[in-house]
């Protein structure tokens, strides 16, 4: 039966299921314990205003268990059996500190807070299971509009640790300098100064800056952007 119904309205029935299994849970405590900042986000996703995104069903699954893949297909059942306690209905076995994903592993942490604040002494508000981002180290919230329409303010950038002999001139990097300033742009090599990079933006009208080799203290390839609307 389950096959035959929209993503939309099976996403509409494990609500409802959860919300059954927890006394005083809403939509909006829902969205607020997802990591989302507007209190009506889900309702939104719900209403049928916003779209059903990855990013969206990865925290269902790593928060509430939620099977992603029956969401979207209808495929298995609609809870992932609980490792701990070996069942499937959130009404006997919902915890808050008992997440899992389909494959028993977090995946890659998600910190919601600006690539300018970092992620040193930041915890994690989530994690992203998605297999095309296994070998990748965190995700982080990007602001800013120089990178748009590739990266927008409040998306997300799923980020790779790497180094400096190994940048692929054109390709886009997170970038954190010994002064602490962190930056998103394009790399392309200096016409003149082999010791120095040139940051490019995507909007054209930002002028590249160049930027001495030796100044970067990390820097991590942008491996995809997660985005949030």
């Amino acid at each position: 039966m389950s096959g035959k119904m929209s993503a939309l309205n099976r996403l509409k029935e494990a609500i409802f299921k959860l919300k059954k299994s927890r006394d005083g849970l809403t939509n909006q405590i829902i969205s607020n314990e997802l990591g989302y900042k507007t209190p009506a986000y889900l309702s939104d996703i719900l209403g049928g205003s916003k779209p059903i995104n990855d990013f969206f069903l990865n925290k269902l699954v790593v928060e509430y268990s939620i099977n992603k893949e029956w969401i979207l297909e209808g495929k298995g059942e609609m809870f992932i059996k609980n490792a701990k306690n070996d069942t499937k209905d959130p009404g006997a076995s919902y915890s808050k500190d008992n997440k899992t994903t389909a494959s028993n592993s977090p995946g890659i942490p998600v910190f919601d807070v600006p690539v300018k604040f970092g992620i040193d002494g930041n915890i994690p508000t989530s994690y992203i299971g998605m297999p095309q981002f296994k070998d990748c180290d965190f995700a982080i919230l990007a602001s800013g509009d120089s990178m748009s329409p590739k990266v927008r303010n409040g998306d997300y950038i799923v980020c790779k640790a790497t180094s400096v002999d190994e940048i692929i001139m054109g390709e886009a990097y997170l970038i954190l300098t010994h002064k602490g300033t962190e930056v998103i742009k394009y790399v392309y090599p200096h016409e003149t100064k082999d010791d120095h990079i040139l940051l490019v933006s995507h909007d054209q009208t930002v002028p590249p800056t160049e930027l001495p080799r030796s100044a970067i203290h990390k820097i991590y390839k942008v491996k995809g952007v997660v985005k949030t609307y």
